[in-house]
């Protein structure tokens, strides 16, 4: 499996990246992002390179947060039949 991220290389140039997923783990899970978002308030500045509260960017960036998605792989603990489910993604 793979993951695909987007990333922000430098002033206005973005760029799909693909990494290798290991396997997960039995307290895992693996979420399909369907939609996400990007802030104007706060990305759109670092994309435009004018963010006064980063002066010196480093790069790569990843971008977007607040996504939907969809549960491929869970571990039965996770009840995602009934309801909603919320995630909080830590990538390393």
């Amino acid at each position: 499996m793979e993951r695909k991220s987007l990333e922000l290389h430098g002033k206005k140039k973005l760029k799909w990246t693909k990494k290798s997923l290991q396997h997960l783990k039995n307290d895992e899970v693996l979420i399909k992002t369907i939609a996400g978002a990007v802030s104007v308030g706060a990305e759109l500045p670092q994309y435009m390179e004018s963010d006064i509260t980063d002066m010196s960017p480093q790069y790569p960036k990843e971008t977007g947060y607040e996504s939907l998605g969809l549960f491929l792989l869970y571990p039965e603990s996770i009840d995602v039949q009934n309801g909603l489910q919320q995630s909080v993604a830590f990538i390393e």
